[in-house]
């Protein structure tokens, strides 16, 4: 391979790194905020793991030749689990217990009302 390519190469794995490490900051952040709700989420910190296991793949294969499609399919593959499943789920929890304690004392007033 030539100085040129290699040089290309490892600078877009590490374009890639960097995309992957901006997921799991999200997905840890997200996670965070819903197991501050509920212990429930403590397992969620999983997909942090596992977008840090994917960014030291990419790493060791930094070198390889078809590690660009590697880093891509991986960050399709952390898209579609952390993002798709982990944040989601956890944004839609903390959004419901958000909700859950805004409208604690609605249902007495309600009550009130149409008596």
């Amino acid at each position: 391979m030539k100085k040129a390519e290699l040089v290309l190469k490892e600078t877009l794995v590490t374009i890639e790194c960097i995309i992957l490490g901006i997921g799991v900051l999200l997905s840890y952040s997200g996670t965070a905020e819903a197991a501050l709700c509920s212990n429930a989420y403590i397992p969620y910190y999983l997909y942090s793991v596992l977008g840090i296991a994917f960014i030291v793949v990419l790493v060791k294969l930094r070198k390889k030749q078809y590690t660009i499609y590697l880093g891509l399919f991986l960050i399709v593959l952390y898209l579609a689990f952390a993002g798709g499943h982990g944040y989601y789920t956890c944004a839609m929890a903390v959004r419901r217990f958000r909700n859950l304690n805004a409208n604690k004392g609605a249902e007495g007033l309600i009550r009130l009302w149409f008596r």
